[in-house]
């Protein structure tokens, strides 16, 4: 519940507008697929480093099921600036996980001029239809 609140308060943040060149707009985030049955599982998974210039970037890292059921991951990289406003976004899926195996996985995001930080976020469930 932890993390859907940061999440939560990721989104509304990036909501707020300053006279800073304006975040991403909703037509050019990618898709975020939505899980039943949602978990924080931010152990689950390990990430490579994260660059912060301008243009497209890609994170790569690497997701192990801890569960004791085949599970689907959600991963998204989020480029923010410190004012933690977002300056891209990008997404990874890892569908049908066995408990104790491992996959690779990236994301690619465009990100805007002035991103400081990357935040990960992982969750553990099964993908809706």
């Amino acid at each position: 519940m932890k993390w859907i609140g940061i999440a939560v308060l990721l989104l509304a943040l990036a909501a707020c507008g300053g006279d800073e060149e304006p975040g991403p707009q909703p037509g050019e985030l990618p898709f975020i697929p939505e899980l039943a049955e949602s978990v924080p599982a931010a152990k689950d998974m390990t990430m490579g480093s994260c660059a912060l210039e301008e243009g497209a970037q890609t994170v790569e890292g690497r997701v192990t099921n801890s569960g004791s059921a085949a599970a689907d991951y959600v991963i998204t990289i989020s480029w923010v600036d410190d004012a933690l406003e977002l300056r891209g976004k990008g997404v990874a899926v890892i569908e049908d996980l066995a408990p104790g195996e491992s996959e690779d996985w990236s994301a690619t995001g465009q990100v805007l001029d002035g991103a400081t930080q990357c935040i990960p976020a992982t969750f553990r469930g099964e993908l809706e239809p």
